[in-house]
């Protein structure tokens, strides 16, 4: 709808620009009503966002810039639980070739450029590894540019901007993405195309609570920036990063970002606009929320959907990462709502999820689950749920007890690739219990009711110990029988989740639980599936207890994963058999 401006100007319809996709569309105007309408058919499955761009005949341009539609074609309208949330980690996933950089002096490996790009992560779509996963959305590692030149971090060594998190630009990318002669910007552009083709949404970093000492924001308005650093810290005191989490800085070369600057909020919202309509992105993982002021959380969430949520189009998905451990649910639930943040990661479900490896047992991540049920309502179909990122060590070698070695101090990657540099034909009783451990692991995160979150490397148990050793590079090429027994069993659950309407979208509901067994339900109106999972050494044989609220007597269930057995509720009861280490995923 074309407004006119006071003076009563027209539309100037030679000015007009308009896009479906990559297709230059013709419109038509209604002079009465100022009514600008477009048709376009046969469009391929993806996304094809609208873009018009009009003036009037004085030559002046629509106030509010660019008419920008998200615009997606498919077969059934997407949910952000549909499927496998993977998180690339640009530098660490794939090298796609020459990016035409050297290395930093005064690092040491792991605190460096390894040489993942975009260009690599691009082949990995092309040649439908992220299909094979199931994966429905990416969360891409920050992608603005960093600074050059190394900076001191823990342990007294110096690390580069490898990760992305140290912005010295608000609108640009970082040409490392890039390779073979392709910039940083042209490889973000068509790793997100190629993304929508097949049918996934990309989910953007971003770092909106500090930035880096050489960010261009500094120089310009120095107003925007807080007092004096005060470095956060884990001891008890005016710097804690629980306490005092908006006041302290990450290190002195980060200045923190003060949101109580009006014009900050408005350039920070304007810069997110930009990011999203050049680069056609479908959300943002927010880092760092719980240290910002909920003004620019809230802020981003009213212009995104004012912007880019037409009635009844896709949603724009905000997850922030608040880092809490267990009993922290009220803390993340601050920052969620329907005005705010989407959802966040469900940091206290972490550990206890991997205490299935660990020797801890069903009972306290049923308590933690009954506690993130409790307190996050219907917001907790937006919550991810996950058993590893960048920030803690590699869930596998958790489980063999090297996580807590300093990896400068001793050797770096003193702690081995366990499951890597075993054979191709065989596994080793240590292989085993650690791909069973992790496969149960994957199963519990794969049904659950938000967005599974899959950690680069952990669907072939990539070892490594806390921040760098957690970032090693992704291993491509051939397989150990370990690693490939893994990756099959967490692709196979991947596409139960990604085919599901239960596992997708329905209500969890606990049928039993005690140390080594743990049975619940999703049910989303007529479609059902009820998840077993049993950490035993021993058969186990039991009668499960189903309620008849759920309306699921005389219902037949088929195991969709093995496909060779089924069960009948009967009398209000399941009866189950499970094999020691065994899940089974029951569907209708």
């Amino acid at each position: 709808q074309f407004t006119r401006a006071a003076d009563g100007a027209t539309l100037n319809l030679g000015s007009v620009i308009a896009t479906v996709g990559t297709e230059d569309v013709g419109v038509d105007y209604d002079t009465a009503t100022g009514q600008i309408s477009l048709s376009l058919t046969g469009l391929l499955p993806g996304k094809h966002s609208i873009r018009i761009e009009v003036q009037d005949a004085t030559g002046r341009a629509t106030e509010n810039g660019e008419v920008f539609v998200p615009l997606w074609v498919e077969d059934v309208p997407f949910d952000w639980a549909d499927g496998l949330m993977y998180f690339v980690f640009t530098d660490r996933f794939r090298d796609g070739g020459d990016d035409g950089f050297g290395p930093n002096a005064g690092t040491i490996d792991g605190t460096d450029w390894m040489g993942g790009d975009l260009v690599g992560a691009k082949a990995a779509l092309d040649e439908g590894y992220f299909d094979e996963l199931g994966v429905r959305s990416i969360w891409l590692s920050p992608v603005y540019d960093n600074p050059e030149g190394s900076f001191g971090g823990s342990f007294n060594n110096q690390y580069t901007g490898y990760h992305g998190y140290w912005p010295v630009g608000g609108r640009s990318v970082e040409d490392r993405w890039g390779a073979n002669g392709v910039s940083g910007d042209q490889a973000l552009r068509e790793f997100i195309d190629t993304a929508h083709e097949h049918g996934i949404r990309i989910l953007l970093d971003s770092v909106l609570n500090h930035v880096h000492q050489d960010h261009e924001y500094i120089t310009e308005h120095p107003e925007w920036f807080g007092a004096a650093p005060c470095a956060c810290t884990s001891d008890p005191g005016e710097c804690n990063w629980d306490s005092n989490p908006i006041g302290c800085w990450f290190t002195d070369y980060l200045p923190d970002l003060d949101y109580r600057q009006p014009a900050l909020v408005e350039q920070t919202l304007a810069d997110a606009e930009w990011w999203v309509q050049t680069y056609d992105v479908d959300g943002f993982r927010v880092d760092a929320a719980k240290h910002m002021d909920h003004v620019i959380l809230r802020s981003l969430r009213l212009r995104m959907a004012e912007r880019y949520e037409a009635p009844g189009g896709p949603e724009f998905y905000l997850v922030g990462e608040t880092f809490v451990g267990a009993g922290g649910q009220w803390t993340i639930n601050d920052y969620v709502a329907p005005y705010e943040l989407s959802g966040q990661y469900d940091f206290p479900l972490l550990y206890p999820i991997r205490g299935i490896g660990t020797g801890a047992g069903f009972r306290p991540l049923a308590n933690e689950v009954q506690t993130s049920t409790d307190v996050y309502g219907d917001a907790i179909h937006r919550m991810s749920v996950f058993l590893g990122n960048h920030d803690v060590g590699r869930y596998v070698t958790d489980m063999t007890g090297c996580d807590g070695y300093d990896p400068y101090t001793t050797l770096f990657n003193y702690c081995p690739d366990v499951l890597m540099d075993g054979s191709s034909s065989s596994m080793t009783g240590q292989e085993w219990d650690l791909v069973n451990a992790m496969a149960m692991s994957f199963a519990f995160v794969t049904t659950q009711p938000g967005p599974p979150l899959l950690y680069y490397g952990d669907e072939i148990g990539l070892a490594g110990a806390g921040d760098p050793d957690n970032r090693r590079l992704m291993p491509w090429g051939s397989r150990s029988m370990a690693q490939q027994t893994l990756f099959d069993r967490v692709t196979a659950l991947a596409q139960v989740r990604r085919g599901n309407r239960a596992l997708q979208r329905g209500d969890r509901t606990e049928l039993w639980v005690d140390d080594d067994l743990y049975v619940y339900s999703r049910i989303d109106g007529v479609d059902a599936a009820i998840v077993a999972l049993h950490i035993g050494n021993s058969t186990r044989n039991e009668a499960i207890p189903i309620p008849t609220a759920l309306g699921l007597e005389g219902v037949a269930f088929t195991d969709t994963l093995a496909g060779n057995r089924s069960a009948t509720v009967s009398g209000d009861s399941l009866n189950i058999t499970l094999d020691p280490w065994e899940y089974v995923i029951f569907t209708q």
